[in-house]
């Protein structure tokens, strides 16, 4: 019998979340934040999250190349195993691996019915079905409407959940607060919403929608690993 390897805590557990019943088939999750705070490292955490319990993740940047993405789950991969092992395994990373695929796309050639494409190729030739679909780096300045539509109907098609990772910008009333501009406006479309926020030197996560918007967690982003870290704490 094989030992069994450290598996690190699920971000969403520790926001109050239980992964697997906050989605309805076909659900929307968004994390928010303004530029550089750490959107893509909490997304990346939620890929090695489900590679790590057998399921598989299908990674979509509409920004960064194959490489970088890659680069990115190493770097959070080693960071998270870190803190349970004197250092990361690498046998378990290559292992996981196999339960990841990466696909880029150009921001103005991005749709539901292109990735619905890419996607029935891959399960066609029994390369590779996903469990759950992350997308970083789409806008959602604009009119997104018919692009979430078709994003939609792909995902209850497919019966995952989708994340996406959104910029928001500062409010121009108060230059100290985060202004929540675009989610505010799209709010009704996601059944869970993260948003990340700095204050003085910490990134505090906070759940806004979905089964831990009632839960009184405190919960950070560390900013030296970019990863999540707090205490579980049961609701009020």
């Amino acid at each position: 019998m094989t030992e069994k390897k450290p598996v690190p805590k699920n971000p969403l557990k520790l926001l109050g979340l239980d992964s697997d019943d906050i989605f309805e088939d076909g659900g929307f999750g968004v994390v928010f934040a303004r530029a550089g705070v750490g959107k893509t490292s909490f997304l990346v955490q939620l890929g090695l999250t489900a590679m790590l319990n057998e399921k598989k993740a299908l990674h979509i940047s509409l920004k960064d190349p194959v490489a970088k993405v890659n680069l990115w789950y190493k770097e959070v991969f080693r960071n998270a195993m870190s803190s349970y092992v004197e250092s990361a395994d690498q046998t378990l990373f290559e292992t996981i691996q196999s339960r990841r695929f990466i696909m880029t796309f150009k921001a103005e050639e991005f749709g539901g019915a292109k990735l619905e494409g890419r996607i029935a190729e891959l399960a066609d030739q029994n390369i590779f079905s996903p469990d759950v679909i992350l997308i970083d780096g789409m806008s959602f300045d604009g009119d997104v409407t018919e692009l979430l539509s078709g994003l939609k109907d792909l995902a209850r098609q497919q019966a995952v959940p989708v994340w996406f990772t959104m910029q928001t910008h500062r409010s121009e009333k108060d230059g100290k607060d985060d202004a929540l501009v675009p989610f505010s406006e799209l709010s009704d479309l996601f059944d869970v919403a993260v948003q990340l926020y700095p204050e003085d030197k910490n990134i505090h996560v906070k759940c806004l929608k979905g089964g831990g918007a009632n839960t009184q967690s405190h919960v950070l982003l560390d900013p030296a690993t970019m990863l999540i870290q707090g205490e579980e704490n049961s609701a009020s």
